[in-house]
């Protein structure tokens, strides 16, 4: 009997060591587990850090780029007035030479398809009628009137062309500018 209870008492020990046994190895392979996950985890926290940084650095150079950009477009728009300033000094200086006060520029139309020096119709008086002396008089001043208008013509004629001469070199500046700043889209 005493065999018996040893031997049972002996069962009881190796089945408490099987279970521990057993416990303990899943408890090993869930340590395993979770170290492989800790450094998988650590991993990708680290890879995250590392795009974080990269992403950070772009940003800076992206703001860095924006303010070199509005910088310039400060500078382009400081020299398109200095040549507004030119051209209308210009255009001031052509008035000035052909004899036309500076408010014939307020005759020009503001890309408006509507004429800049009308030409009034010449026509004679409700009766048909008209003495020739005023019939010559009329004609002389509408030849004067057609000078005026012919002078002017001219000095805006040559002040447009001084415009859009200035807008073309502005445009061919700009675009060799781009090219330059290694733009490569025009």
């Amino acid at each position: 009997m005493l065999l018996l209870l040893l031997l049972l008492s002996s069962f009881c020990v190796i089945s408490s060591l099987e279970a521990f046994a057993s416990q303990f190895t899943s408890l090993e392979a869930d340590k395993i587990r979770l170290q492989e996950e800790a450094k998988s985890s650590s991993s990708k926290l680290e890879g995250a850090i590392k795009k974080a940084a990269i992403a950070r650095q772009e940003v800076d150079s992206l703001k860095e780029e924006l303010n070199k950009l509005k910088e310039r477009l400060k500078e382009e728009e400081a020299r398109t007035a200095e040549k507004d300033e030119l051209l209308r000094q210009s255009a001031l200086a052509l008035l000035e030479a052909a004899d036309i006060p500076a408010t014939a520029l307020d005759k020009i139309p503001s890309n408006s398809p509507q004429t800049v020096f009308p030409v009034p119709s010449f026509v004679d008086d409700s009766s048909g009628v008209v003495p020739e002396n005023d019939r010559i008089q009329r004609m002389k001043d509408r030849i004067t009137q057609m000078e005026k208008d012919m002078r002017s013509t001219y000095a805006l004629a040559a002040i447009i062309n001084k415009k859009s001469e200035t807008t073309a070199d502005v445009e061919r500046h700009r675009i060799v500018r781009k090219r330059a700043n290694g733009f490569t889209s025009v």
